[in-house]
């Protein structure tokens, strides 16, 4: 890796490495989210770990060029719902492996293949990786945000349209139905409100880090955002963008969003060193092969619970030590997997 400091944000499709190390970090969260037993830590998790990875994908929004809604939404087909589908395959053994080993319901072949088409478990077709409800949906949230981004052609447009959308179908269907309809596509409108932030603040960084670029200050958002973030978290009930249950959603917004800046301006401080880059190198990597993950954390943690007692047993360290395992022993089939995606390939 470079020696040089933290890159501005410029309007060009190169990668940033700040972003792929918190892409990569944020992963394994995800991961342990999924696995922990301890509530109060997994309800931290889950307060903000999607609506950062929402947040994430928004920022690379700042760099689309595409004016027209047809050869956009081609795009994001190939980057987004082929790989869906293609993961879902490629999990698809496991999930048979689960139904003849007795871990999982016996279902006829092809309910998983129907349930990938509907990635609605409430559907009653299970899903190879229900995990992947995040993919689709950021598929939905993807072309909405262009379709906005589009008609009102300006920030401070796109600023007020956005959450007043969003409001629309709280108050018109979303909290009414928690995680009903296919492809989450409520949950959709919620992950818009962290796509505009992702694309609004990667959009205007370089004006942002010249009043913040400074290790103080950086220090002070990391404090104060995960310390009154928790606040908000701990007077909260559970969230789940997935179930569209957001509990308080002032809290819910506030902790999502506070949690989130903290986080990146963790990573930003880490970016500033190099000895500390490399050392952090696992996670760029990560990063920038972060879909692969999404789709096997879940299943492949299931096998190694079910043939290693100790991962299976209801302890924090056993399941946090079996997380660090996959995190890390997946590293290369990650590398592998992406490499074979259509649209996935990166610069």
């Amino acid at each position: 890796m470079s020696d040089e400091p933290i890159a501005l944000a410029k309007p060009k499709p190169e990668r940033i490495l700040w972003i792929d190390i918190a892409k990569g970090l944020a992963m394994f969260l995800v991961c342990f989210g999924h696995e922990g037993v301890d509530k109060q830590v997994e309800g931290w998790i889950y307060s903000f770990h999607m609506p950062l990875f929402f947040m994430l994908s928004g920022m690379t929004f700042s760099f689309n060029k595409e004016t027209r809604i047809w050869p956009y939404l081609l795009k994001k087909i190939k980057s987004l719902l082929i790989p869906y589908f293609l993961l879902n395959i490629m999990v698809y053994p496991i999930c048979l492996w689960g139904m003849a080993v007795g871990r999982d319901p016996v279902v006829p072949f092809w309910s998983p293949i129907v349930g990938i088409f509907l990635s609605q478990k409430r559907s009653g077709y299970p899903i190879p990786s229900n995990t992947t409800w995040f993919i689709a949906t950021l598929f939905l949230a993807d072309v909405l945000f262009f379709l906005i981004w589009k008609l009102v052609q300006h920030d401070l447009g796109i600023l007020i349209v956005t959450p007043l959308l969003t409001a629309l179908i709280y108050t018109t269907y979303s909290l009414e139905h928690p995680g009903g309809g296919i492809w989450h596509w409520e949950s959709a409108f919620t992950a818009i409100e962290f796509y505009m932030v992702g694309y609004l603040f990667l959009k205007y960084f370089p004006y942002i880090k010249r009043w913040a670029n400074d290790v103080l200050i950086e220090l002070l958002v990391v404090i104060f955002g995960f310390g009154i973030g928790y606040l908000f978290f701990d007077y909260n009930s559970r969230v789940s963008l997935i179930a569209d249950s957001y509990g308080n959603l002032f809290f819910f917004y506030a902790c999502a969003l506070l949690h989130s800046a903290a986080f990146l301006a963790l990573v930003m401080l880490i970016c500033q060193s190099a000895p500390v880059r490399k050392i952090f190198s696992f996670a760029n990597y990560i990063g920038k092969n972060t879909m692969p993950y999404i789709a096997f954390q879940v299943p492949v943690m299931r096998m190694l619970k079910f043939y290693i007692p100790f991962f299976g047993a209801p302890t924090q360290l056993g399941r946090f030590l079996m997380c660090l395992l996959f995190y890390f022993a997946f590293m290369p089939f990650a590398g592998l997997i992406t490499k074979i995606l259509p649209g996935r390939k990166k610069k």
